[in-house]
């Protein structure tokens, strides 16, 4: 039993325990190729779904348990120590945390009836067109056009950091439908075929070596109006609920990414855990990561009452990217110069490389750091807000005030 757990949460992770011990995921090379890794993600997806513990927190009529975010939780922490998040549970992300959740509140009969039970099954990948080349931070700035031509829109722009869109199979698109209007209010929210002529992908290598981000360009992509999710010209609210569904994900994450293992066995591999300097830095790890459970349970606590998580999930968001790149940084001076040539003989050092080469990233994804400040700035100490950011003024509008030339002589 862990501290805090009632009789009843002490009874689901019992049981949860059981079955994984009795299941256990498969392994996978940490080096494998990605063929490799997205098809053990399906089939644990697959035997997931098979034994009823898919959609835990979905509604039972789709296939769910119905259960807490707190019961979901306790589940995601037992299963966490079996198997590797990263490799087995991350490629169905956007399926499972952002796409079904959308659909359920906002989509059709048919947009459920066509992909809940496939994504539940782990037959479809997800991916998320959100952010542009001149919309990370404000993504409500975006300029991905799709305008409408009877029942059917053509979609053009460019989207970029596109996670795993070079294998998803569908897509949850922005696009403005409407540029005569304020920017939060001329934007539609779409589900997109990925295989549909006119969408190009090309992946992006990061300083780790991989390919997991992209950026996806939009040549004249024709796109059903029965794949627009919500009303045409409102899909900011669906984006809105689609953002807080991946503070919740990301406020799960405190929960299955433990750094504390992988530098303490950093420690024992370099012989170094009777040095003073390295048992601090140890003790400030574990420090970090109890504080962010609590953070953690505070978040999923709003949620499992049905209250609005607020910008407490700013600061756990900044507290948890805060502490991955402070943890690698420690992890790969103790591990150095093992890790800085690191191959796949030596997977510990590899690990350590890789983790330590795409730390950086948890300070932008998810909403860099300084909106998660702005944020927290704002609505938990009570600062001035920063002045209009052109909410009130028509798109269009916006654009030629923004691209109009600087008079030299302008203010003197």
């Amino acid at each position: 039993m862990y501290v805090g757990d009632s009789p009843a949460q002490s009874q689901v992770r019992a049981e949860a325990r059981a079955w994984l011990q009795s299941n256990p995921p498969p392994e996978v090379d940490p080096a494998a190729g990605q063929v490799a890794r997205l098809a053990a993600a399906r089939t644990w997806q697959r035997v997931l779904h098979d034994n009823g513990w898919a959609g835990l927190s979905w509604p039972r009529e789709l296939g769910g348990r119905a259960w807490t975010s707190v019961e979901v939780a306790i589940f995601q922490q037992e299963e966490t120590k079996v198997l590797d998040w990263h490799t087995l549970k991350r490629p169905f992300n956007v399926a499972l945390n952002l796409a079904a959740p959308a659909l359920m509140e906002f989509g059709t009969a048919d947009q459920r009836n066509a992909h809940l039970p496939a994504i539940l099954r782990g037959d479809e990948f997800w991916c998320q067109l959100f952010s542009e080349p001149g919309a990370g931070s404000d993504l409500a700035a975006l300029s991905t056009r799709a305008v409408r031509d009877g029942n059917q829109f053509v979609v053009t722009g460019q989207k970029v950091w596109t996670s795993y869109a070079h294998y998803a199979d569908y897509g949850l698109l922005l696009a403005r439908t409407n540029p005569d209007v304020s920017k939060h209010k001329g934007i539609s929210y779409f589900v997109i075929d990925m295989k549909t002529p006119g969408i190009t992908v090309r992946p992006l290598r990061q300083m780790s070596g991989a390919t997991e981000f992209n950026e996806v360009f939009f040549d004249d992509v024709v796109v059903p109006a029965s794949c627009l999710i919500g009303e045409q010209d409102n899909g900011w609210t669906v984006a809105h609920a689609t953002l807080a569904s991946e503070r919740q994900y990301l406020g799960a994450m405190v929960f299955t990414e433990r750094k504390y293992p992988t530098l303490h066995a950093a420690a024992q591999r370099s012989r170094t855990t009777h040095d003073p300097i390295v048992r601090q830095r140890l003790a400030a790890c574990y420090t970090r990561e109890q504080i962010l459970r609590y953070l953690g349970f505070r978040v999923q606590t709003s949620i499992g009452r049905q209250q609005p998580v607020g910008a407490i999930g700013s600061v756990l968001k900044l507290a948890q990217a805060r502490h991955v790149v402070i943890t690698a940084e420690d992890a790969m001076s103790l591990t150095a110069p093992a890790a800085l040539g690191a191959d796949t003989i030596d997977i510990d050092a590899f690990t350590i490389r890789t983790e330590f080469l795409a730390s950086p990233g948890m300070r932008i994804g998810g909403g860099t750091d300084n909106i998660q400040m702005q944020a927290v700035a704002e609505r938990i100490l009570g600062l001035p807000r920063e002045r209009s950011d052109g909410r009130d003024v028509a798109w269009r509008d916006l654009q030629r005030l923004q691209q109009r030339p600087v008079d030299r002589n302008e203010n003197g």
